[in-house]
């Protein structure tokens, strides 16, 4: 009964809570209203709801008002990917929904500088390399702490830019010959 009831959107009728709230969800959405989410009694659902209707509004606003971590940090990770605004991000609770956030914006708008956000230093220098590499820019690569990273990017850049004389800027022995190498090929 209650899933007939499901079906035809007949909430009110539904006795078992987590399908009534799967209801009003699904009728939030059809209504594209808030404030039937507010109906819902399971905080899950009711953040399911609400960021449903954020992305669906693209209105970062209603993120702030869910009050389930799970929900807010995904409402606030699809809309700061959907707009590429960092700023969004910097709200998102999770560790690696947080890098993964700023790594999407960071390669969709080739701003290296988000790349400082990560805990792992091989995951900054990679990020840096990335964006380095897709504008051959070799400046970029001065941004990477370690001086062989820094040499393997400017090797990158090297191969990516069609530019054989980037190949002396680099200091490591090995991975300048390996660069002027790729160049007789």
């Amino acid at each position: 009964k209650d899933n007939c009831n499901l079906e035809a959107l007949h909430c009110s009728k539904i006795s078992s809570e987590e399908i009534r709230d799967s209801c009003v969800a699904e009728l939030a959405r059809i209504k594209n209203d808030v404030a039937v989410c507010k109906l819902i009694t399971g905080e899950k659902t009711k953040g399911f709801c609400q960021e449903q209707l954020a992305i669906a509004a693209n209105n970062h606003d209603l993120c702030l008002a869910i009050t389930d971590t799970y929900w807010r940090d995904n409402c606030d990770y699809h809309l700061a990917t959907a707009n590429n605004k960092d700023t969004y991000c910097s709200l998102i609770g999770d560790q690696p929904q947080k890098e993964d956030c700023f790594l999407k914006i960071a390669l969709a708008t080739d701003n290296w500088e988000l790349c400082s956000t990560f805990e792992s230093p091989l995951k900054t220098e990679d990020c840096i390399k990335s964006i380095a590499v897709k504008l051959k820019n070799p400046t970029i690569c001065q941004e990477i702490a370690n001086p062989l990273g820094e040499d393997i990017c400017l090797k990158k850049v090297a191969r990516e830019a069609n530019n054989k004389e980037l190949c002396q800027r680099i200091s490591f022995k090995e991975v300048k010959d390996a660069c002027i190498e790729a160049f007789r090929k």
